[in-house]
């Protein structure tokens, strides 16, 4: 995207003083992200629930996202957002969810955390994808696994909980009952599979 307006006449947006390459973009509630072919990220707009993984610099300006790794995936949510590298099968998360009983389910994660490590393993399990809906997400494994998080109102993580601890249950990452997946889709309050018959 160009950062910087070449004419006086062009409407572009101020940001950055040099072009930067897009691979992807994508929008959640209130914020956007770009991923380059380099594998960085740059996010802008709200960052009340720490979404775009950055506690420096103007939010309406595009900024770089630091991370410890150059990362070849991103998934976005209303207030959150997920960066992750299937080469060495790990994801990075700030923000938060929310669900309609309680709003936000926790603290915002203002910065790029490491999540996961426990599921998406290097080896021969790796991670695929990561999807995103309002305020839940899906993971696909190379094994045709699915796992599911975040707000479990109206099934769409998948798995139904106790009834205590709720928000601690939903946030924990565990497989469903999906089969021979090769690919996962979201909408704002739901979950798809694809299997391989199709």
């Amino acid at each position: 995207f160009d950062t910087q307006a070449e004419k006086k006449d062009e409407p572009i947006p101020e940001g950055l003083p040099a072009k930067v390459p897009v691979s992807v973009l994508m929008c959640g509630g209130m914020h956007s992200v770009v991923l380059t072919p380099a594998g960085q990220v740059y996010t802008w707009g709200c960052n009340d629930d720490g979404a775009l993984g950055r506690t420096t610099g103007n939010d309406g300006v595009p900024g770089l996202v630091s991370l410890a790794q150059p990362v070849n995936g991103i998934s976005v949510g209303n207030s959150h957002s997920i960066f992750y590298n299937t080469t060495q099968s790990n994801a990075f998360f700030c923000g938060l969810y929310r669900n309609a009983v309680s709003g936000r389910t926790g603290d915002p994660t203002k910065e790029p955390v490491l999540f996961g490590e426990g599921t998406f393993k290097k080896g021969k399990n790796t991670l695929v994808k990561i999807v995103s809906g309002y305020d839940h997400s899906m993971a696909l494994m190379s094994d045709s696994k699915v796992f599911a998080w975040g707000d479990a109102e109206s099934g769409k993580i998948g798995r139904m909980l106790k009834s205590r601890n709720r928000i601690q249950q939903s946030h924990k990452i565990e497989q469903v009952g999906a089969r021979q997946a090769v690919d996962i889709f979201c909408t704002g309050h739901s979950s798809f599979y694809k299997n391989k018959k199709g």
